[in-house]
């Protein structure tokens, strides 16, 4: 099992780990935005800023997982060849 703030508190980039703020984060930073792509349904568009509905908070947790863990993934790969 994973958590989304201890992901990203370690990271040391994300700043503030509330859920919205790290969902803004992935979409508006230029290191995040463009490092996985995520195609979702019209319905959650149309639920912006609807948090703490169910929904929308399980697809804002996945949406931060899969951008914060391709970030560390990049950030390994890139210090394993700044230290070789």
């Amino acid at each position: 099992m994973y958590d989304t703030k201890i992901l990203t508190s370690n990271a040391n980039y994300f700043g503030s780990t509330q859920l919205g703020k790290l969902h803004q984060k992935c979409e508006n930073d230029h290191r995040l935005a463009d490092i996985l792509k995520i195609k979702y349904d019209n319905s959650i568009k149309k639920a912006k800023n609807q948090y703490h509905d169910a929904g929308y908070d399980a697809y804002l947790t996945g949406y931060v997982f899969a951008k914060v863990m391709k970030y560390k993934e990049i950030d390994s790969i890139y210090l394993e060849k700044k230290f070789n």
